[in-house]
């Protein structure tokens, strides 16, 4: 549970961070907010690459028998099932990709410090 909570600070935080140089680059605001999303978006598929590596064991036999034991559960079609994990996957890029944002579009909030 806590890793779950921690995951979920992550995308934000690299959203403020992105927002925070950004800022300092004079971006705008869609720009700050898009890059955000993309940060994001690219620390998850570095988790999912770093899974891929750190794993003793190729990751395509268990999504193999996760695929067949659902059209065998489910009785849909092998398209079907796909389609939803594709589906599901799409959800969770449009959510970390938001939560990215959210954490560019806090940093912005944020009054600059002023040199004195």
């Amino acid at each position: 549970m806590a890793a779950c909570g921690l995951a979920g600070l992550l995308y934000p935080f690299v959203g403020f961070l992105y927002g925070s140089l950004s800022r300092r680059l004079q971006a705008t605001l869609f720009s700050a907010l898009s890059g955000g999303a993309i940060a994001a978006i690219l620390v998850l598929v570095l988790q999912f690459l770093s899974a891929i590596v750190i794993s003793p064991d190729s990751p395509l036999p268990a999504i193999k028998e996760g695929i067949t034991s659902a059209i065998s559960l489910t009785g849909q079609s092998s398209i079907l099932v796909i389609g939803g994990m594709i589906a599901g996957l799409g959800i969770v890029v449009c959510i970390v990709a938001f939560a990215g944002a959210i954490g560019a579009l806090l940093s912005t909030l944020i009054p600059a410090r002023r040199k004195i």
